[in-house]
């Protein structure tokens, strides 16, 4: 079963950013919140949600949301 929400728009960041481990999703960060937001077109509220009852495993959290 995979996850997706209906968004029209998600945070921006620079093209040249990446979250300083990209296998784990850090929702302290800002920044990371809008690369992975970006990242996976979902809202920060969904992603926070995702993370919070599945873990911080980006390849988990991708698989779902596909």
């Amino acid at each position: 079963m995979s996850y997706r929400s209906s968004i029209e728009s998600v945070p921006l960041v620079p093209d040249d950013w990446a979250p300083q481990d990209p296998g784990e999703i850090d929702i302290n960060n800002e920044r990371e919140l809008a690369y992975w937001c970006n990242e996976l077109r979902i809202s920060i509220g969904d992603l926070i949600w995702l993370v919070q009852k599945h873990g911080t495993s980006a390849d988990r959290i991708r698989a779902m949301v596909k």
